[in-house]
């Protein structure tokens, strides 16, 4: 059923709508699908059950989803029939924002992309951060391109067919952190190490899985740079060598699988410490470590599993203490030894797996494992048990078996999870408990001897019991019920034939006694199988077991059985397997030709006669036939004739029944072309050797072993009978009568793979020419046992199979006398008297020891050692044999030659002719250049050096002419080549022209020379391609035929072009340093070179510079410059302002007034600051001013920066520090109320004495009754209204004269009134004025203190003095006077107590006029 948006759609056919519907608007990866806010797709999540029928891929149009970022789709193509993934990965690779990409589990085919290789994919591939592929059929080597995928952190290409090896550019992705290749058979090679590299590797790699591979060669050991493994699972490859010491760097693996490897040498000594915190699983199984087991001392917190099973450790088992949470342990398979420790430790163990090693002792109490399922620990040297822990509560599999147990059996042996219990092959003896009944989960249930302790008698002497029927019949759980061995006696228990699921009994091997039991009705159900052999049972098998509706196999042998029941012919009988070996049958069942299932039937060692029945061919299902050790007869024919059934039959053994006869036919083989196994020893008197077998096309092609000694064979073995049995391995056909020689190759034509080298056989044929053969060689590559003595064979015995000569020669040095040694080697191979009393033709392949037991005869005329036996050749042509016996054939002297194969003496050579060596066939005729004077030479002489002959045989020597030469034994004189030459006859050799000389023509006596600026090193020059011109900076001197170029001296140079004769003087401006110059250097800026030849330029002196590079002189500094020496360009003085000028100079302008520049060279004049000042022109620096005096003639006023003069402050005022921006600046001050300062440049203001007050211009003290006279003069507000309206009203006569008198004098009183009260108020205004001057006097102190600091002034200074300037500002208003406000840089635009603002007129920063008279008043 659809889920989610798609739910919503009965259909879905793929429209717009619907795929508006289905997207999710700025969904995530928890959706199927997502788009963005414009309907454009982004996401594509597969995650329901659906499966795409697509099969050319993704559509083209998916190349217009350039918003999609990612897309998984796994599982969607498994049904498109193997869609090539290049039509998956095609459409995606013109997409711009791909970052996740899976279509993993598709079945897709090709090879894996090669994305690098697309240039559409750059964009993607800068973002793309996961690649799976995995569980898809691609095949062919993985890819190598993908070092552009900068940011993947996952690849998975697992469960695919890749092959070929890992590629090392992987080593580039370093941002990977899961890498899966897991399940590629075929992809092999070694672990590349450039991806552990400490630097540009896979450093961050956290799982690395590659396990079912066929990787080899060591793991890097270098893994341990890749310091953030988690996960490593390299299990089932080939890897060898160690692991690597570096494991021990990864502190942070979780797991490390390299199980089924084939890795040796001993484990990193500090692995188990260094990784002890977060291990949760290691499996080292399945590989060749040895040494002992680390110590695990420190905590294992988080380890779960352990497995180092099937390994070669040795050493005891280590303290487990400390690995608390482990679950499971399995150290099987070996060689550890001691004691098992104290695991009470490991209270969460549920599988322990120690089987396999050497371990003894007891078994220490496990009930206190209260977790424990499994236990495993059998193949041991265990001898008891401690404790009563086989009970235990979760215990449901518990194997001991094949230890050395002994005691009684224990009174509990299970518990109630108990599914699994064996103790085979121990030394428990004693009742089985009744406990048993308890255990009613069990399954299986082991006890009583092991496979390999019991035999065909049985030996002990100990008698068992079984428990009750009672409790048996608890066990209604049972499947599997092995008692072999556990000495039961008496009858056949049939209270295990009442178990009702009971699928195998075993019950042979003990002391049984009666007959088989019946089985009742609805009985043994669903047993399979059931062993009763080794016991001694009478009677017949009842027809009721044979009829067990699931009964498949049945074994009875070795007991006293008389016969078989035949059950009612409506009954089935579906036996596969029927075992009545070593019984006292007399006659085949016939009930038997009703049993048509069988595959496995076997009657030998019964007391069987007669022959053989014909419905025996006829069961076309049966694999193995043994008949062995009776008395039949009768021939094969019989029932293995041409019609016989036998199509699966794999083993067929019929010996030891003397009167069976053949023939076996080739149509009776043919059917038995899977037959294995062949036994027909001691048959009697078979006849000829089956010819069919030596028929590649209708032999028993299967056939491993062949057994027929004493069989009455003889004829010949078919010359191709090792060639029809390519895989026979065992060859016994000891004691017949057979003839011819052994088979051997068809064709050889090499010796390999055959124990020996080969021998050569030389002979004459019947035109008396002497030929050569290699011997017969067998290289059968299977056959490990070759058995053929006594017989009649004839000629040479073929060189055996190397495997067979290296066998032989192992079983004779197993022995310790050397009559035992014989016998060894003749169990492998075995030749004795195989070719009768002549035995055979001799030599015998080589010495090895298989070819000990045959005997051969050397005849007359040969030679070999050992009289033969190991070389009987003719004698070659060149030696001869006068006698028979001869060990070696005696070879001509030097001088003298023996034709013919066979000769008995040598002739001597003719003259002109030589033998120069013992053993010659014929004598050789002096070659050109030699010559031999007399008969019998064994040596021709060489002409001398300088002479030639030219032809054969001759007697004397020519000398050479001039222009050529010859070496010893030259048939010729040859012209002397080029590059050579000779001046004399009877030259040996031609000399090579010398160094820078040259020869292009042959036959000279001369070399020609190198022209002047060339040389050549090389000696014996054939043309004058080898004089190369000298390289710049060298030359010949002027010189012809130089072997060298000679480097020009310091001030010289050669160049810049090759080849100069000589070399030259560096030019005027010019110098060469160096020997070897190719061209002289110009001199540099600051330099000059007034002459040719100079080393070196010197520098320019004092207060001259030069800009210009190759020049020979300097020039001088311009007014008001200066430089050092070797300056390049001139700097102003102090004083100055530069400016450059076009190439290197410069221009100095004096600093005008007003303005100083105190270091060289600067670019402008600075302005002087406010305490200073500067009246001429080209000051270094400001003149401070004089006391009393303040800036004058400012350059910048409203600053007050700039000063070109001085001026004394006017009386009534005083010098004083202002904050004028951030620097304090002197200003002349007027002094405030009650203060005067009556001289010019005065400090400080003075204050007035009391009843006195300054004058207006605050130069003098004055009475207050003056002042207060002229304020009521000059303030008529008042006086004005009261006397004028007085006056007017007597010049009206409005008062008369009483009445004016007392208007007067009361106009006199108010006026009294008024000027008492403003002479009041005045005096408290100056007093406030005053204080508040004071206090101005010390916040003017402490912002000076401030600055003096280099610190900015402190905000709340700042704010405390705009406030007393404010408060003053506001009385002075009001009272008529004023004091003059703090000055903060321009216009007073404060009130209401804030800081006054500063505004700043700009400041021009350069002055570059020369005149003082520019520029404002101060």
């Amino acid at each position: 059923a659809w889920v989610g948006p798609w739910a919503s759609l009965p259909t879905f056919l793929g429209t717009q709508a619907e795929w508006n519907a289905v997207c999710i608007v700025n969904g995530g990866e928890d959706d199927e699908l997502a788009c963005d806010s414009y309907g454009r797709i982004t996401l594509i999540y597969m995650k329901q059950a659906i499966s795409l029928l697509c099969p050319l891929g993704l559509p083209s149009e998916f190349s217009d989803l350039q918003e999609l970022s990612v897309i998984l789709m796994d599982q969607v193509f498994r049904d498109s029939g193997g869609i090539d993934i290049a039509h998956i990965i095609g459409p995606l690779l013109a997409l711009k924002k791909l970052s996740q990409i899976s279509f993993a589990r598709n079945d897709l085919t090709g090879v894996m992309p090669e994305l690098c290789d697309f240039d559409s994919f750059s964009d993607s591939a800068l973002k793309l951060t996961v690649l799976r592929l995995g569980h898809n059929v691609l095949r062919g080597r993985p890819a190598t391109s993908l070092e552009c995928l900068v940011r993947l952190t996952e690849l998975d290409v697992s469960v695919n067919q890749l092959t070929g090896q890992l590629p090392d550019t992987w080593a580039s992705l370093g941002k990977l952190q899961t890498l899966r290749l897991s399940t590629n058979s075929a992809l092999g090679g070694t672990i590349p190490v450039a991806w552990f590299a400490s630097s540009g590797g896979m450093n961050a790699l956290l799982n690395l899985e590659a396990e079912w591979c066929s990787l080899t060669g060591t793991i890097p050991a270098s893994i341990g740079a890749a310091n953030q493994l988690e996960t490593i699972a390299l299990g089932y490859n080939i890897l060898t060598g160690p692991l690597p010491a570096s494991v021990s760097n990864l502190v942070d693996l979780k797991a490390l699988d390299v199980s089924h490897n084939q890795l040796s040498g001993t484990l990193p000594a500090d692995m188990f410490t260094a990784l002890a915190w977060w291990l949760t699983n290691l499996d080292l199984s399945h590989n060749d470590f040895t040494g002992s087991i680390p110590a695990m001392s420190l905590e294992w917190p988080a380890m779960k599993t352990l497995d180092l099973s099937s390994n070669q450790f040795t050493g005891t088992i280590p303290a487990l203490e400390s690995v608390t949470d482990l679950q499971t342990l399995s150290l099987a398979e070996n060689h550890l030894n001691g004691g098992i420790p104290d695991l009470c430790a490991l209270s969460w163990l549920k599988d322990l797996q120690l089987q396999g090693n050497l371990l003894e002792g007891a078994i220490p109490d496990l009930s206190c494992l209260r977790q424990l399922m499994t236990l495993d620990a059998s193949s041991n040297r265990l001898t008891s048990m401690l404790g009563t822990w086989l009970g235990g509560a979760k215990l449901s599999s518990i194997n001991l078996a094949g230890n050395d147990l002994t005691g009684q059996l224990p009174t509990t042996l299970c518990g109630r999870m108990t599914t699994d219990l064996d103790l085979r092959g121990n030394l428990l003896i004693g009742a089985v408990p009744e406990s048993i009944g308890s255990c009613t989960q069990l399954k299986s249930l082991y006890l009583g001897a092991s496979s390999s302790q019991l035999g065909r008698e049985t030996t002990s002497s100990v008698t068992a019991t079984l428990p009750s029927a009672t409790a048996m019949a608890k066990l209604t759980k049972l499947t599997t019920l092995s008692l072999a061995g556990l000495g039961l006696t008496g009858t056949v228990p049939t209270s295990l034939f009442s178990l009702p699921i009971i699928s195998d009994l075993d019950l042979s091997h003990n002391d049984l006694t009666g007959s088989i039991p019946a089985v009742t009705a609805g009985g043994l159900q669903i047993l399979t199988l059931l062993k009763l052999e080794g016991n001694k049972l009478t009677g017949e098998v009842p027809a009721s077991m044979l009829t067990l509706p699931m009964l498949l196999k049945l074994l009875v042998a070795d007991n006293l059985l008389t016969g078989v029941e035949t059950p009612p012919a409506s009954d089935t009988i579906k036996l596969t397997e029927l075992y009545l070996a070593g019984n006292r049958l007399t006659a085949i069942p016939t009930v038997l030709q009703n049993m048509t299932a069988l595959t496995v039937l076997d009657l030998s060692r019964n007391v069987l006669t007669g022959s053989l029945p014909a419905w025996l061919g006829q069961l076309t299902k049966l694999k193995v036939l043994r008949m062995s050790e009776n008395s039949l007869s009768g021939p094969l024919t019989t029932w293995l004739g041409e019609d016989n059934q036998l199509t699966e039959l794999t083993v067929l053994a019929l010996d030891g029944n003397a009167g069976i006869t053949g023939p076996l036919t080739a149509a009776a083989i043919r059917p038995l072309s899977k037959v294995r196994v062949l036994n027909i020893t001691g048959i009697g008197s078979f006849g000829d050797f089956p010819e069919a077998l030596g028929n590649p096309e209708a032999s028993l092609g299967a056939l491993k072993e062949l057994s027929a000694a004493n069989a009455g064979l003889t004829g010949r073995l078919p010359p191709r009978f090792f060639e029809a049995l390519p895989k026979l391995e065992r060859l016994d056909l000891r004691g017949n009568s057979l003839t011819g020689s052994i088979p051997s190759d068809s064709t050889t034509t090499s010796t390999a793979a055959v124990g020996g080298s080969g021998r050569r056989l030389l002979q004459l044929n019947s035109s008396g020419v002497t030929t050569s053969s290699l011997s017969p060689v067998l290289t059968h590559p299977t056959l490990a046992t070759l058995l053929l003595s006594n017989n009649a064979f004839t000629g040479l015995v073929p060189a055996l199979p190397s495997q067979l000569i290296a066998s032989a020669a192992a079983h004779a040095t197993q022995a310790t006398t050397a009559p035992a040694a014989s016998e060894g080697a003749k169990s492998v191979v075995d030749l004795t008297a195989a070719a009768g009393p002549n035995g055979f033709d001799c030599p015998l392949p080589s010495t090895d020891e298989a070819y000990a037991s045959a005997a051969c005869t050397c005849a007359a005329g040969r030679s070999g050692l050992h009289l033969g036996r190991f070389q009987c050749d003719a004698c070659l042509p060149g030696s001869v044999a006068p006698t028979p016996g001869a060990t070696s054939c005696t070879p001509c002297t030097p001088g003298f030659f023996a034709l013919d194969h066979g000769g008995t003496a040598c002739l001597a050579c003719a003259a002109g002719t030589s033998a120069n060596t013992s053993g010659a066939a014929a004598c050789s005729l002096c070659r050109p250049g030699a010559i031999a004077p007399d008969s019998a030479s064994q040596t021709c002489a060489n002409c001398p050096a300088g002479f030639h002959q030219p032809d054969s045989g001759g007697k004397i020597c020519l000398e050479c002419a001039p222009g050529s030469a010859a070496s010893p034994g030259s048939a010729i004189c040859s012209p002397c080549g080029l590059g050579t030459f000779t001046a004399s006859a009877r030259a040996h050799m031609c000399d090579a022209c010398a160094a820078g000389t040259y020869q292009n023509a042959t036959a000279q006596s001369g070399c020609r020379d190198c022209p002047p600026g060339t040389s050549s090193e090389v000696a014996g020059a054939t043309d004058a391609g080898v004089c190369k011109a000298c390289p710049a900076g060298t030359s010949t001197r002027g010189d012809r035929a130089q072997s060298t170029c000679f480097p020009c001296e310091a001030g010289s140079f050669a160049g810049p072009g090759v080849g100069a004769a000589l070399c030259e003087l560096a030019p005027v401006g010019h110098a060469a340093a160096t020997d070897n110059s190719s061209a002289a250097v110009q001199c540099g800026p600051g330099t000059h070179a007034p002459t040719r030849g100079l080393v070196q330029c010197p520098p320019c002196p004092a207060n001259h510079y030069q800009p210009y590079e190759g020049k020979s002189t300097c020039l001088p500094c311009p007014d008001g410059a200066e430089s050092k020496g070797g300056g390049f360009t001139c700097r102003c003085r102090v004083g100055h302002a530069a400016a450059a000028l076009s190439g290197g100079g410069v221009t100095c302008t004096p600093c005008s007034p007003g303005w100083h520049a105190p270091e060289v060279s600067s670019y402008d004049c600075s302005l002087c600051a406010g305490d200073t000042y500067s009246a001429v022109n080209g000051s270094a620096t400001c003149s401070a001013l004089s006391p009393g005096h303040v800036g004058a003639s400012f350059i910048n006023p409203g600053a007050m920066k700039g000063a070109r003069a001085e001026v004394l402050c006017p009386p009534g005022t005083r010098v004083r520090s202002s904050l004028i921006g951030l620097a304090m600046v002197s200003v002349c001050e007027p002094c405030t109320n009650g203060t005067t300062a009556s001289a010019a440049g005065s400090t400080n203001c003075t204050a007035c004495p009391f009843g006195t007050i300054s004058s207006p211009d605050h130069t003098l003290c004055q009475q207050i009754m003056k002042i207060l006279a002229v304020s009521f003069t000059n303030n008529t507000d008042v006086t004005d209204s009261l006397v004028g309206r007085a006056v007017s009203a007597a010049a009206d006569g409005k008062f008369g004269g009483q009445t004016a008198a007392l208007a007067f004098f009361s106009l006199l009183g108010v006026c009294a009134m008024f000027i008492g009260a403003a002479a009041g108020m005045y005096r408290r205004h100056q007093r406030r004025l005053q204080a508040l001057a004071l206090d101005r006097e010390y916040l003017l102190e402490a912002a000076e203190a401030e600055l003096a600091t280099g610190r900015p002034m402190r905000r709340e200074t700042l704010y405390a003095l705009a406030g007393v300037d404010a408060e003053a500002a506001a009385l002075g208003g009001s009272a008529g006077s004023g004091m003059m406000l703090l000055m903060v840089g321009g216009d007073d635009s404060g009130g209401g107590g804030g800081p006054a603002r500063r505004k700043s007129a700009p400041l021009d920063r350069r002055r570059r006029g020369t005149s003082a008279g520019n520029g404002g008043g101060g």
